[in-house]
């Protein structure tokens, strides 16, 4: 998918440097993770600052970047958004081609019991016949297959889970 397509209903986009019609085929917020063809997010955190791994990522395969700053010393496309973490989620959605809009999500909120309460609706919508899936801090189940621990992900993950067809 070209990158002006996945950041066109971007509310946060500022300004774009580069050519917006490099073809993006992977999302990536780990500069170590070898990404052909990737866009990789760039925004500062509690603990670190994911520009100053911008080169890295490039080296890696990584074709553009999604930044909160213009990075000089990196010479690929850079789309400037005034929250990088928010532009992530919608840019994942865009890539996945909108999961979140061909399904219903429940959400579960509390204090006390919110995993027994999520199991057992899953549970009851599997009886049920109707697809189900899961993300709770004891992992992912998507169509009764189980996967380990993924509390907090980023949201390319979540929406490729999503955009599973199962």
């Amino acid at each position: 998918m070209e990158l002006r397509q996945l950041v066109k209903e971007v509310p946060y986009l500022l300004e774009t440097r580069g050519d917006m019609s490099v073809e993006i085929a992977a999302l990536c917020s780990n500069s170590r993770e070898k990404t052909e063809n990737g866009i990789f997010f760039c925004f500062a955190g509690a603990h670190f600052d994911a520009h100053q791994y911008a080169s890295q990522a490039v080296q890696n395969g990584c074709v553009a970047l999604v930044v909160e700053r213009f990075l000089d010393d990196v010479n690929v496309p850079q789309v400037l958004v005034s929250n990088g973490r928010a532009a992530m989620a919608r840019i994942c959605e865009a890539f996945f081609d909108h999961p979140e809009r061909k399904m219903r999500f429940v959400g579960i909120t509390g204090t006390k019991g919110k995993t027994t309460t999520a199991l057992l609706t899953a549970a009851i919508m599997t009886e049920a016949g109707l697809p189900c899936a899961y993300i709770g801090s004891n992992g992912v189940d998507i169509a009764g297959q189980h996967e380990g621990q993924h509390d907090r992900r980023e949201a390319h993950p979540v929406q490729q889970d999503h955009a599973r067809p199962d």
